[in-house]
């Protein structure tokens, strides 16, 4: 007859079984955190089946370089760059041109807000202030190389630059002119490299992100003037790359994003509210009645080696309301209404309400495409490195 006889694990048979209990619980929380896009029973954005109607189908031939494609409340401005000649051309809604010019600038920069656009040569310093209906308006010479240019919807407009001294030395300077060309003040900076710059809807105020070289690395540091030159007010930011400057529309706050962290301030430099973004931020957008903000993100799941992209909405305390997948790419925000932002992915476009859910969804390529969307979010230009463009028109 057999004795019962109690078993018990041994020591060594004890670790084993801790290790691989451990080694399992790892493996699920690889698979409940990194998977998806690292939340756990986040939701898809579905795709609407109400689709935007084609407006305008063209080809244009040999188009060359992309520099500038942006829409405002009544059109479009798109610029293109080829052996050495720019070529602007300003579309209404409905993708007819308005107006056509075209100027011998070697390294173009610009920037475009509503009825004007600002056009520099980074070699020569030749700055041109364009308007709608009229084409230039004004020419200008600064003495020394533009790096980035703005203008408000006043027609004010600045050139942050570096003077023509030692290329080594980087001590940029910014100078804003009134519309008739008429400079207003001019400030410098020492051991700088300038990064973003934006203006407020009624021109009265801008906004300057900076690098500022010291022996530890790039500082980043916001600062905001009055049209007269005033220093207003100033805030360091976390070093790391930055990724958007925005301006609420109709509002006093401005956005900036710097790495995976958002930060809302009102006009006059309070810190309303900090945000850290999940996976690496894409670009931002202001959207609904109060401060609220959407962003776009992506992060690579560790297991499957794939990216996948999130939308999410941030309400006016910084405490996200929701967030969705939106598949297996980053999407671009590109404004849109009041109420609606339209996100622009590389095979699914969107415009997406405050909800979080889709009005209209319209399915391309466009992985090898610029995007450029009217004020209220009723109209998108898509334009391609082949010529290709056209027109789309939903809500």
């Amino acid at each position: 007859m057999w004795d019962d006889v109690e078993v018990r694990p041994s020591g060594e048979k004890k670790v084993l079984f801790a290790a691989g209990a451990v080694l399992l619980l790892l493996l699920l929380a690889g698979v409940f955190f990194l998977l998806p896009m690292g939340f756990a029973g986040m939701p898809t954005l579905v795709a609407s089946r109400r689709q935007p109607s084609l407006i305008t189908s063209k080809k244009y031939v040999n188009p060359g370089f992309l520099v500038t494609l942006e829409g405002d409340d009544a059109g479009f401005w798109r610029a293109w760059s080829r052996d050495g000649i720019i070529s602007i051309t300003r579309f209404d809604l409905d993708g007819e041109q308005d107006w056509v010019g075209e100027f011998g600038f070697a390294e173009p920069v610009m920037h475009t807000n509503g009825d004007y656009a600002v056009l520099a040569d980074k070699l020569s310093g030749e700055v041109y202030l364009l308007k709608t209906g009229k084409g230039m308006v004004e020419r200008t010479m600064i003495e020394g190389k533009p790096q980035l240019v703005a203008v408000a919807r006043t027609g004010d407009w600045l050139a942050l630059y570096e003077p023509n001294v030692d290329a080594s030395v980087l001590n940029p300077s910014v100078v804003l002119y009134n519309p008739q060309g008429t400079q207003l003040f001019t400030a410098s900076f020492e051991n700088a490299l300038p990064l973003m710059v934006s203006f407020n809807r009624q021109g009265t105020q801008f906004f300057l992100l900076l690098g500022k070289v010291t022996d530890d690395g790039v500082e980043n540091h916001l600062l905001s003037y009055d049209k007269s030159g005033q220093l207003l007010w100033t805030a360091q930011l976390p070093s790391g790359p930055p990724v958007d400057l925005i301006i609420k529309p109709m509002g006093d706050r401005v956005a900036v994003a710097v790495g995976n962290i958002i930060h809302l301030y009102s006009g006059l430099g309070q810190l309303l509210w900090q945000h850290v973004a999940q996976g690496n931020l894409h670009s931002l957008s202001f959207t609904g009645q109060a401060d609220q903000l959407a962003y776009s993100s992506e992060k690579m799941s560790v297991l499957s080696f794939k990216r996948h992209g999130t939308l999410a909405l941030i309400d006016q305390s910084g405490v996200p309301v929701w967030q969705c997948r939106t598949g297996s790419d980053a999407i671009d925000l590109r404004g849109g209404s009041a109420l609606s932002v339209v996100a622009a992915g590389k095979q699914v476009t969107h415009l997406v309400g405050i909800d979080g859910k889709a009005r209209w969804s319209y399915k391309h390529d466009f992985s090898k495409a610029r995007i450029a969307v009217s004020e209220d979010g009723s109209t998108l230009l898509a334009q391609f490195e082949d010529g290709s463009m056209f027109v789309l028109r939903g809500e």
